[in-house]
């Protein structure tokens, strides 16, 4: 059967008309249509979906629905839209906005396919679709930049065992009422502008195993979960507030658990966290919890790989740690942790510590790092006194600021090849800065100041260096700004202020492209050059300048 089929398409005066269409005829190709909805014409195309459709690259809305109203009658078929035709939409409807398939016949779909939909899709409209209670298994949406209000794009699925909206724009409420999603395994909700409490509903699912809320604005409590089918609990960085649940500690399948950055309170006894015997990851991480790290006999945490403790008011180091071989990192920073690091400590996880954070406490011993390993270490903000620890070759991150530390930068720094950031500032280190500083190809970052620093400035800074940021104010450095420092390309903060350095100055930073920050204030910086004509643009992104308190002369170029 066919017939003339006429369609308006926004911007154009008079009606178009397309004769006799049906399944066997060309659909027009309309390459600068912006919308189209194809009800009434599910007939003409003989129940099937033709594949030109998905030559309409600029297509922003298209709804392929058919009328609430008519689909129930009993000789009406649902349209149908074939793998194929499917495919091509997603591949090359790159502009799509509005996506809407109610009452559509779509059992031929595979599901993975529904991951490739365009990225600026914001509306999908599945209702009453043949074929999704199979097909829709796993709705996973995540990174598509998906806007407006969650609960708008809510689906009730009997089937749906995967639900992921995951790093998108959504905002609102979680629904507080769902029903037919007893199948969800995963939720994936993360990196959102959800907000209000999470709804009961939640802590019912019997056979959830994943479910990760993190990054959004969630409120209230936890409820206590209904059952014991979890294995990944991540809800860091909300807004929740009250005490940890117990049943938390009957998730016996449990490997990762993560409620950082909320507002939790309550006194927690570390040890009942042995009852998870497969945990590998706990971070119980800012909130306003006092974390009792008081051992138990039989506690054992066999498995545990991440301890992530910040901000727990804990005043010793734990004894769990004692038995952690395999533990890969551990955060006990802003603490009350005093005195000395035990020796119990320094055996733990010698072959697979390879991040330690011990930052912002009390603790006043000299260092030493036996964990052949260690990447990151930070232990700024303490009291730790004595000479720099022997680096590890493989480190990438040292930040030992605000200590009492002396004594020279040891020679082994230069063996470090993957080293990214050394901070040792505020300290009393002496003694020269190592040449091969320098010429480092790894480090990004290296700050020494307020320190007793002498000498000059290393002059070996070498092409294609990674350096973005040098503070060396506050030493004793002197004699001359090496001129090799204009091989720091990608160099935004340069901080030489506080010294005693004696040279002209230096006009040649300014063909620096990326540096937003110079200070060099309190030196004996002498001249009047300053490399600056009609022609030149000098220091093209400089933000910060700071000059005062040398012997400089003449006047500041108004470029």
């Amino acid at each position: 059967m066919t017939r003339n089929v006429s369609y308006k398409f926004p911007g154009v005066s008079e009606m178009e008309t397309f004769p006799g269409v049906s399944e066997t005829e060309t659909f027009p190709k309309r390459g600068n249509a912006s919308y189209i909805s194809l009800f009434p014409c599910y007939l003409d195309f003989g129940g099937r979906i033709p594949t030109e459709i998905s030559h309409l690259s600029n297509l922003v809305s298209l709804d392929l629905s058919v009328s609430l109203e008519i689909s129930p009658w009993p000789e009406i078929p649902f349209l149908r839209i074939e793998r194929e035709v499917f495919q091509g939409l997603v591949q090359n409807l790159t502009k799509l906005i509005e996506l809407l398939l109610n009452v559509v016949d779509m059992s031929a779909i595979v599901p993975s396919s529904l991951k490739n939909i365009s990225s600026s899709l914001t509306s999908l409209s599945l209702v009453h679709c043949k074929g999704t209670s199979q097909i829709i298994r796993h709705l996973d949406l995540s990174d598509n930049n998906i806007t407006g209000e969650f609960q708008d794009l809510f689906v009730n699925l009997m089937q749906l065992s995967l639900l992921s909206f995951a790093n998108n724009q959504l905002t609102g409420p979680i629904p507080s009422h769902a029903s037919g999603l007893s199948n969800l395994v995963t939720i994936s909700l993360y990196n959102n502008s959800l907000n209000g409490t999470i709804p009961s509903w939640l802590f019912t699912l019997p056979l959830l195993k994943y479910l990760n809320l993190a990054y959004n604005q969630l409120t209230g409590h936890i409820d206590q979960f209904q059952s014991k089918s979890l294995e990944f609990i991540h809800l860091g960085n909300n807004r929740l507030n009250g005490f940890i649940p117990s049943s938390i500690f009957e998730q016996v399948n449990l490997i990762v658990l993560s409620l950082s950055s909320n507002n939790f309170n309550g006194i927690v006894e570390l040890h009942l966290f042995s009852k998870l015997k497969n945990i590998m990851e706990l971070d119980l991480s800012h909130n306003s919890l006092l974390v009792n790290t008081a051992s138990k006999t039989n506690s054992s945490f066999s498995k545990l790989h991440y301890l992530h403790l910040s901000a727990c008011n804990i005043s010793e180091f734990p004894d769990i740690l004692r038995s952690l071989d395999i533990l890969e990192e551990l955060d006990l920073s802003k603490n009350k942790i005093q005195r000395q690091i035990p020796n119990w400590m320094l055996e733990i996880g010698k072959d697979s510590l390879y991040w330690l954070n011990l930052s912002l406490n009390s603790l006043n011993d000299t260092i030493e790092l036996p964990w052949r390993n260690l990447r990151y270490l930070d232990l700024h903000s303490n009291m730790l006194r004595g000479s720099l620890p022997i680096p590890q070759p493989s480190m990438r991150l040292i930040s030992l600021s605000n200590n009492n530390l002396t004594g020279k930068i040891p020679d082994l720094i230069c063996n470090m090849s993957f080293i990214q950031i050394i901070d040792v500032s505020n300290n009393s280190l002496s003694g020269i800065i190592p040449e091969c500083m320098g010429n480092s190809s790894s480090l990004h970052v290296l700050d020494l100041r307020k320190n007793r620093f002498n000498g000059s400035i290393p002059g070996t800074f070498a092409r294609g260096n990674n350096y973005r940021t040098l503070n060396f104010n506050n030493n004793e450095l002197e004699r001359s700004i090496p001129q090799s420092l204009i091989n720091c390309s990608a160099l935004e903060v340069l901080d030489l202020g506080n010294n005693q350095l004696n040279d002209m100055f230096p006009y040649w930073l300014g063909n620096l492209p990326k540096l937003q920050v110079l200070v060099l204030r309190s030196n004996k910086l002498y001249g009047s050059n300053w490399g600056c004509s009609k022609t030149k643009n000098c220091f093209p992104k400089l933000k910060i300048f700071d000059l005062s308190n040398n012997k400089l002369s003449g006047f500041l170029p108004a470029r």
